[in-house]
């Protein structure tokens, strides 16, 4: 995992004001299991405005106060962002709440009955033999189902299920494609 130094003192100037100090003080980072460094927040150039962090030496002593430590997500290079830029994802195959964050300027994306292939259900769905018949599981509104179940009938299985019954073969496809994904494949 690579580290977010770039980010640092904005996000230590956060953390400070959330803890109630002023945006400049000591914030300590979690670099690994017993590894960690102590950030001095100091005022810019202009004597206020944007923070700048400086490695500082931590306070000698078990007396000593011990300052706020930087949230991970803070401290990492998020992986989102990551993908992003090697081009391994496009901002689109992201969901879409993380995509508007990375990426504001992002357009919308289209209603779900604009979308290609969204009214044939059965196109995008796979079956599976349940019952002695051949069922469909697919997509509906981002989320893997039983197409050919009444939902009654689902609630009623999933309820069986949490009592330890043994559930209907569609659910079980489901509950596999959830451990497995590569298996729709």
């Amino acid at each position: 995992r690579r580290c977010a130094v770039d980010r640092w003192a904005a996000e230590a100037a956060i953390l400070l004001r959330a803890e109630g100090q002023e945006p400049f003080g000591a914030v300590s980072v979690r670099l690994g299991g017993r590894r960690r460094l102590l950030l001095e927040l100091e005022a810019g150039a202009d004597g206020r405005g944007t923070p700048v962090a400086r490695i500082a030496e931590p306070a000698p002593g078990p007396g000593a106060s011990t300052p706020p430590v930087l949230p991970d997500a803070a401290t990492w290079v998020l992986p989102d962002l990551d993908l992003l830029r090697t081009g391994a994802v496009e901002a689109g195959q992201l969901h879409p709440l993380v995509a508007r964050a990375l990426v504001p300027d992002l357009p919308p994306p289209a209603p779900a009955s604009e979308r290609p292939g969204a009214g044939d259900r059965a196109g995008a769905s796979r079956l599976v033999e349940c019952r002695g018949e051949q069922h469909r599981i697919g997509l509906v509104g981002g989320v893997l189902a039983p197409l050919d179940h009444d939902p009654a009938e689902v609630r009623r299985e999933e309820l069986l299920v949490a009592l330890t019954g043994t559930p209907l073969p569609c659910l079980r496809a489901i509950d596999e494609a959830h451990r497995r994904p590569d298996c729709l494949t």
